[in-house]
């Protein structure tokens, strides 16, 4: 799908829009784990259920994670969630950008 965003008369944006990632069971398992914030002192439990990536912490109710590019993902509740690789291609921690809050890091503890 082609794109033009124009504002003021000037145009911002001329392009293809870039489509969503849709990924299988077997892809969103990379991500699977449970992940710890030794800064924040909070621990996130990521799972699969149909076919969503989903983020559950004993604080609030589970958050469905959107695909939006490779190893990352977004929440209107929490942000966007940037997965990071080790030098064997596992998912080995996660980054949350929000709002003013920056790369909060999660290392993957399973």
């Amino acid at each position: 799908m082609k794109a033009l965003l124009e504002m003021d008369g000037e145009t911002v944006f001329d392009g293809s829009r870039i489509e969503e990632p849709h990924l299988s069971d077997a892809a969103l398992a990379a991500f699977v784990g449970v992940y710890r914030s030794t800064e924040l002192d909070v621990t996130y439990n990521l799972s699969i259920d149909k076919g969503s990536l989903m983020l559950r912490n004993s604080l609030n109710p589970p958050l469905r994670l959107i695909p939006i590019a490779r190893d990352e993902f977004e929440s209107d509740d929490l942000g966007t969630l940037v997965f990071h690789r080790d030098a064997t291609h596992r998912v080995s921690r996660l980054s949350v950008f929000s709002g003013s809050v920056r790369d909060v890091s999660f290392e993957k503890t399973n």
